[in-house]
């Protein structure tokens, strides 16, 4: 589990994080509280990392492309509670049941049933996790 946490307007630590990874390790992981670019999201998905996506989906548009193009397979939701909480709780503190607002939304930019994402999130974290 990568917490990566960039420049402000930048990706450096995705890419340096990314070059880590390519140059002395083999294992598959996720990027927490995923907050870069598109194409910064597929270099991590090529070498096995997934992304997650937090309650800033539901009240900001910067991430939409990277939902609507993902394979979803290589997507997780979470709430990062206590804090970026989702719409239509925004403004209260965050709890982990918050997390079906992050994986509806995502759905609803797919195109896709919520209930279908929601099975395939849970599947990504099962298989992430070995559980």
């Amino acid at each position: 589990m990568l917490h990566i946490r960039p420049s402000k307007n930048c990706v450096d630590a995705y890419e340096d994080a990314i070059t880590i990874l390519k140059t002395h390790t083999k294992v598959r992981g996720d990027v927490h509280c995923f907050t870069g670019t598109y194409e910064i999201a597929k270099k991590f998905w090529e070498i096995r990392f997934t992304t997650s996506l937090t309650g800033v989906i539901t009240y900001a548009n910067q991430y939409d492309e990277i939902i609507r193009k993902a394979p979803l397979e290589m997507l997780h939701a979470e709430t990062d509670a206590t804090y970026l909480t989702p719409v239509p709780y925004r403004g209260k503190r965050n709890e982990p049941v918050y997390v079906k607002e992050v994986y509806k939304k995502i759905a609803e930019l797919r195109g896709d049933d919520p209930e279908k994402v929601r099975e395939q999130l849970c599947k990504n974290a099962h298989k992430l996790f070995g559980v």
